[in-house]
């Protein structure tokens, strides 16, 4: 049993607005309040409401995107025939524009906008530009990887990282960019160097303000010693690790703090669950429910979601309200994000009985994720949906779950994560049933979908592994 993680209240913290898990703070004016590796399809997304307050600064009045992009063109454009002397100066405030539209990009593409896109693509184009006559202007590429990272695309964001790293890399704002896209592409292994080496080398230019640097470095720490271990399959590791940080956060962040106590949580979950551990489910609840109060109004559909988890796992009769309150946080928000909710839907309908219902959710899951590319989310859908072609019970649904769960275990093996303790108890299930013909069909279907979708079943290598490590080796 994990250690249970006493309450303490009354402490005095560092300034901090509040917020579902770590903080990274990045160039200028965008400082990104909630940053958080959500439920069972693990993703790091970015929280709106602070962003929304920077992405509408020093307007006076709405104005369109188009417009406010047109306008960082014309001024581009202006500054060629402005005097030597005020060039710096319009060239900063243009920047400056151009930063307050990426926030608001921002803000708008975790909402599923269908103009960010292309947007995105203009808004790159501009830092390119201004990189031309302001060198300096390179920072916004910072704001331009969280844009991405907020649209799913994290291989654009990665790619944002590599450049930063690539002029800069003993900067640790860009390791922490570039270690939270490894993240949220299931590369753990690279990721986790990344984040030793913010946490651990002193050679690293830290950003200027103690505390921000203080918060850097506990999100590195965090990431490496709770976060990855427990995508790993070792949550008896982020257990061990977790009093000490939760020590360290209540000295500065309550947003820290309570992103911790949901990690504990969902380890314990997960623990208590192959342990068959009731006391370790109810430490879980409680631990679920401290990091909400910490936090209370300022947190995402993630920790109702995650309650609601453990409330079905305790066999509790009134998970109703987390349900709801969980659909009701994710309203509005991008098709990213509504993957998380198919997939807790179908679990509930195959509780439920409703097989065919629990299989067509898992279907939605699925396809958001293709989109979206996020190997732990579709490991984790289709385990749910090979568990509802399972319990359908024909010859040929059980063998749809066979092949559902040997894809499953490919990808998980590939990307060096958990397939988790249900999927492992079910495969054999599966495979004594199978005619060995069958299980031939089921090797076919995963070499089939290895073709279709390469980079679901191992890490997309590019330039950025050999610039982290140069970066880890100076």
């Amino acid at each position: 049993m994990g250690p249970m993680i006493e309450e303490h209240d009354g402490r005095d913290r560092g300034s901090d607005s509040g917020g579902a898990a770590p903080v990274v703070s990045v160039s200028g004016q965008a400082i990104v309040e909630k940053l958080l590796v959500v439920q069972h399809a693990d993703r790091v997304v970015i929280g709106p409401g602070n962003l929304l307050t920077i992405a509408t600064t020093g307007y006076s009045q709405p104005t369109s995107l188009e417009e406010e992009l047109a306008a960082v063109a014309a001024g581009l454009s202006a500054t060629a025939n402005d005097d030597a002397a005020h060039v710096r100066n319009r060239l900063y405030a243009i920047a400056a524009r151009l930063q307050r539209v990426i926030a608001r990009l921002t803000v708008e593409a975790s909402r599923g906008a269908p103009h960010v896109n292309a947007a995105t693509l203009t808004v790159s184009a501009l830092i390119g530009r201004i990189e031309l006559v302001l060198p300096e202007a390179s920072s916004l590429r910072a704001d331009l990887a969280m844009l991405y990272t907020a649209m799913g695309d994290y291989m654009s964001s990665l790619r944002e990282a590599e450049r930063l790293l690539d002029s800069q890399p003993s900067r640790s704002r860009n390791l922490m960019l570039a270690g939270t896209a490894l993240l949220n592409m299931c590369d753990f292994s690279t990721a986790k160097a990344v984040f030793d080496a913010v946490a651990e080398s002193t050679d690293l230019v830290r950003p200027s303000a103690e505390q921000e640097s203080q918060l850097e470095n506990l999100t590195a720490e965090q990431f490496r010693q709770l976060w990855i271990p427990h995508y790993e399959g070792k949550p008896v590791i982020t257990l061990r690790n977790a009093p000490r940080l939760l020590a360290k956060a209540r000295q500065i962040s309550v947003g820290h703090e309570a992103g911790i106590l949901h990690r504990l949580a969902r380890a314990q979950n997960d623990l208590a669950l192959a342990q068959h551990d009731r006391n370790l489910l109810s430490a879980s609840l409680r631990n679920h429910r401290r990091a909400m109060r910490l936090i209370h109004g300022d947190y995402n559909f993630h920790m109702p979601m995650a309650e609601y988890y453990t409330l079905n796992a305790l066999g509790a009769v009134k998970s109703e309200k987390s349900w709801h309150e969980a659909h009701d946080l994710s309203y509005g928000l991008n098709e990213g994000a509504q993957a998380h909710i198919f997939l807790m839907e179908s679990r509930q309908l195959r509780m439920n009985g409703q097989y065919f219902a629990a299989v067509e959710q898992a279907d939605r899951a699925i396809r958001s994720w293709r989109v979206h590319p996020h190997p732990k989310g579709v490991v984790d859908s289709l385990a749910s949906r090979a568990h509802a072609h399972f319990d359908i019970g024909t010859r040929r649904s059980i063998l749809l779950a066979a092949e559902d769960l040997a894809v499953a275990s490919a990808i998980a093996s590939g990307r060096g994560f958990d397939v988790g303790h249900e999927a492992r108890l079910l495969r054999p299930r599966c495979s004594e049933i199978l005619e060995k013909q069958e299980k031939l069909q089921v090797a076919a279907s995963v070499k089939a979908m290895k073709g279709e979708f390469p980079n679901l079943f191992s890490p997309t290598r590019s330039t950025l592994t050999s610039i982290v490590a140069s970066s880890l080796d100076q």
